[in-house]
């Protein structure tokens, strides 16, 4: 099978996930060899590459982001780089001669704070605070897509909720809630600690969707979703509190200690649930069960760290 797709952000989990489904041209920003490495923030290395590959559909998936505290820590720089690559990519897309069709991936927290999001809500009203550096920023470009639209580009938007899988982050400065969780229990359970603690109640609720789950659904939304002016949630519907995703992780490493929670620490947004009635009409697969694909994503950090000692 021949590459004709390119994946901006070439070492994430999702892209990771997307070349195990098929092959793709992949572009790192700024990291390790793949294809190429990119400044994705400069426009001209984006060019020189679409140049030499000539790719006819790609997944945007590069951003600069991490955790609630990562975006508390760096909200202006995490604004700027966002939009940046996003300008960057898609305007340079939309002048090159062989793009066919682009889809533009954004995070959940783009939504505005209200505990059930439909697509046709997603610029009605503010971000979450605690994260609105980023989420705004990915929703200003999928602003800019349907500018570049009406003038004749083909660019869809899918919006995912919380992943996790194979290939996580799981470095403390940028890993989320699943990556956060399994390093912490892991940690906990071999230095024979007796408890943890956790940041907030616990009692916020979210969806999590397995990496390769995204992958299917990205793939087919980019063959079968033809909407340019409104995107497309992609979400599992399993809807979890984070007490009850820390009691699982901590079961499945063998932590048998109390857990914690410090209320003093910021909860973020208390319920983030997309809709799937739009969803079902475009996408068609059975979704991995959040149990099992975090046992597998454990065993999987396991093995690979066991390999990097």
């Amino acid at each position: 099978m021949t590459k004709n797709i390119l994946l901006t952000g070439g070492n994430s989990m999702i892209a990771r996930a997307i070349q195990r489904e098929v092959p793709c041209y992949e572009i790192i920003h700024n990291d390790t060899e793949m294809d190429a490495i990119v400044d994705l923030t400069k426009r001209h290395e984006f060019t020189k590459f679409c140049r030499i590959y000539k790719p006819e559909r790609m997944i945007h998936l590069a951003a600069f982001s991490g955790n609630l505290n990562f975006n508390q820590t760096y909200p202006s720089k995490t604004f700027e780089d966002n939009i940046r690559i996003g300008l960057n990519v898609f305007s340079e897309w939309f002048q090159y001669g062989k793009a066919k069709k682009a889809l533009n991936v954004i995070p959940s927290c783009a939504y505005p704070d209200y505990p059930i999001c439909m697509e046709h809500m997603l610029w009605n009203g503010k971000c979450h605070t605690t994260i609105e550096s980023h989420g705004l920023a990915r929703r200003c470009i999928e602003a800019y897509t349907r500018q570049l639209n009406k003038e004749g580009a083909r660019i869809i938007t899918c919006i995912v909720n919380n992943s996790g899988g194979e290939f996580d982050s799981f470095d403390p400065v940028k890993t989320k809630v699943i990556g956060g969780f399994i390093n912490k229990f892991i940690k906990a359970k071999e230095e024979g600690a007796t408890h943890v603690v956790c940041w907030g109640q616990g009692k916020e609720t979210r969806e999590f969707i397995f990496c390769d789950d995204v992958s299917k659904c990205l793939l087919q939304a980019l063959d079968t979703y033809e909407d340019l002016y409104e995107p497309l949630n992609i979400t599992s519907g399993e809807e979890i509190t984070i007490k009850e995703l820390a009691e699982t992780i901590a079961e499945l490493v063998g932590f048998t200690g109390d857990i914690y929670w410090d209320k003093t620490k910021p909860d973020g947004q208390m319920r983030k649930k997309l809709s799937t009635t739009k969803m079902r009409k475009y996408i068609s697969i059975e979704f991995t069960p959040i149990r099992s694909w975090l046992k597998t994503t454990i065993d999987w950090y396991l093995s690979t760290r066991k390999l990097e000692i």
